[in-house]
């Protein structure tokens, strides 16, 4: 980040950036997980439990707290780390705890747990609440487990479609059909 020349305001919040576009020479970094988010969240969204503190993290809570969260519980293997994400967040005025909160509205899974076949934390974790609906970053041709025992889910490839359909935006202006755009990230042939 400290090598573009500008950010848009979801990056610098979420300070991340997933995209990068060059205009006359000068690099602008974006955060395209936070945009589609916000599109795909078709809800408010009152408390959250975050798995998970990087940059998807992040990214996940700004877009939650865009759709209305005010509380967050942060669940990460590093403390240090956690306490970072929620510093942040506490900086975008919202409240935090750490661990696990049983009656969180929503579960985000803002790790690669998913994703390969050592899961077994995350849908402890997930089983011990009662969430209403799953963000899950990860993302797998057929879903996640973690999708497939959730009562509402906004699944990993959703995501990953949206995020690139905001990005060819972004590069080129115009916007993209998320179905071709799903059926290639699933594998499938067009």
């Amino acid at each position: 980040m400290m090598l573009l020349d500008s950010l848009d305001d979801y990056a610098r919040q979420a300070r991340a950036v997933n995209t990068v576009k060059v205009n006359g020479g000068a690099l602008t970094g974006y955060n395209t997980d936070v945009t589609a988010l916000i599109k795909l969240i078709d809800e408010e969204i009152s408390s959250a439990l975050i798995f998970g503190a990087g940059g998807a993290a992040r990214a996940a809570a700004l877009a939650l707290l865009k759709r209305g969260c005010t509380t967050f519980c942060i669940v990460n293997r590093s403390k240090d780390r956690a306490i970072n994400l929620g510093n942040i967040i506490m900086s975008w005025g919202a409240s935090v705890k750490y661990g696990p909160c049983r009656e969180a509205h929503a579960f985000v899974n803002a790790t690669p747990m998913g994703m390969y076949a050592d899961d077994g934390p995350l849908i402890e974790l997930y089983r011990k609440g009662n969430y209403r609906l799953t963000i899950d970053l990860a993302y797998r041709p057929g879903g996640t487990n973690l999708e497939r025992i959730s009562k509402k889910v906004i699944s990993g490839i959703d995501i990953l479609v949206e995020q690139a359909a905001q990005s060819i935006m972004i590069w080129k202006g115009i916007d993209p059909d998320r179905e071709i755009m799903k059926r290639a990230a699933m594998g499938e042939a067009n």
